[in-house]
């Protein structure tokens, strides 16, 4: 009687099974063991430390991504280079170019490869959503750049005077478009990158810096890079590059709240976008893994100001030449590049001194900051009223 209950059970569940993919199609409802246990890439960002911090290696598959900082601050140059490095795969690639600013000399300076290129110039953003959802389901497109969603013109603004207000309409275009696109690029092997910019929010109740395009984005969005741009490399007035720091805001694909500080090429000498070589020495150099030494007697000793690299055993003269060294010597750089990975692995384990902790510890040193400054004005405040009483008495 017991096996006749669940041999009926069992009849009652393949059923079930046979009308949803009657009703709804083949693959519709799998068990999760079918699922892809890891996310599969497209390709490089074009950072080796950044593919590291992300955690899954690369620009996710059938994702939407957000490169969002202040202007100039390396977003478009940073989605450029993850363009080429799909490129390199042989894969096609498009440019949403709502600002109407791309450069296609500046794209093949990089590396880019104009015939591998798709390039649109929409007249609107709803006009944008469509071309990115036709690029999506065509499956001939492995990324999309969208530079940028604060150039997204909309209906009601270009039809509107001048002086006409127009508030939300971008946050209501994205929040209705994103849920369509949504669908699409989660059903495909194609990937979005949107490139968004920061401004200052408005009253004492809005954070002190906000993306445009309302929220939206923030929600769809599987992976949310805040970009910024730091010191100069070279010269001044004649820069060989900028500091590119890039701050893992958000991330479906590993952990986030990671930094990633990495040099930014523009052109002189002929060197353009992230050096992925010299990328993996200053990494190994923060991590401890190589030392920067100089020579004392017969050994070397570890120097901040030492010219000589040492891995090891392994010891050259100057950055260059240790890099083209370990080009030669495949074993070492695999191996070093292998120690990183392990120390990102390891960052994972959350104990004391894990990336949970220095973000809390941010939280803190951010709240101190803040009491300070609240310090500094009632303290002002008071002296200017004690000015006031001591000239009052005076007179």
């Amino acid at each position: 009687m017991a096996e006749e209950k669940e041999e009926g059970k069992k009849d009652k569940k393949i059923n079930y099974l046979k009308e949803i993919e009657k009703k709804y199609g083949k693959g519709k409802l799998i068990t999760g063991t079918e699922y892809r246990l890891n996310t599969p890439i497209i390709a490089s960002t074009g950072s080796f430390a950044l593919d590291i911090a992300l955690g899954c290696g690369g620009i996710p598959e059938g994702r939407m991504l957000e490169y969002y900082g202040q202007p100039s601050g390396g977003k478009s140059t940073l989605s450029l280079i993850s363009m080429v490095e799909v490129q390199k795969k042989g894969l096609k690639t498009a440019i949403v170019d709502l600002e109407k600013t791309f450069d296609r000399q500046w794209f093949e300076n990089m590396g880019g490869n104009s015939e591998l290129l798709l390039y649109t110039r929409p007249s609107s953003g709803a006009e944008a959503l469509d071309i990115i959802e036709m690029l999506v389901k065509s499956n001939e497109v492995s990324l999309i750049v969208v530079d940028s969603v604060s150039a997204m013109l909309t209906s009601a603004e270009k039809e509107a005077e001048y002086e006409d207000a127009t508030m939300a309409q971008l946050a209501r275009l994205l929040s209705s478009g994103l849920k369509k696109l949504n669908d699409a690029v989660g059903n495909s092997k194609c990937s979005v990158i949107w490139i968004n910019q920061t401004r200052s929010g408005i009253g004492m109740y809005s954070p002190p810096v906000v993306t445009t395009g309302g929220n939206a984005l923030k929600f769809y969005t599987s992976i949310r890079l805040m970009v910024s741009r730091g010191d100069v490399i070279g010269e001044a007035d004649d820069p060989d590059g900028f500091l590119t720091k890039v701050k893992v805001e958000k991330n479906k694909c590993g952990p986030p709240k990671r930094i990633v500080v990495t040099n930014l090429y523009i052109g002189k000498n002929g060197k353009y976008g992230i050096d992925k070589d010299e990328e993996v020495i200053d990494v190994a150099l923060f991590k401890g893994l190589i030392k920067r030494v100089k020579k004392e007697g017969d050994g070397y000793i570890e120097s901040e100001t030492g010219k000589s690299y040492q891995y090891k055993d392994h010891v050259v003269m100057g950055k260059q030449n240790f890099i083209n060294s370990l080009l030669e010597n495949k074993e070492i750089f695999e191996a070093i590049k292998n120690e990183i990975t392990q120390i990102f692995v390891e960052q994972d384990i959350p104990e004391e001194g894990s990336y949970n902790d220095e973000v809390n510890q941010e939280i803190i040193e951010q709240k101190f900051i803040e009491e300070v400054k609240k310090e500094r004005k009632t303290r002002k405040s008071k002296i200017k009223e004690e000015d006031e009483e001591t000239k009052q008495e005076e007179s």
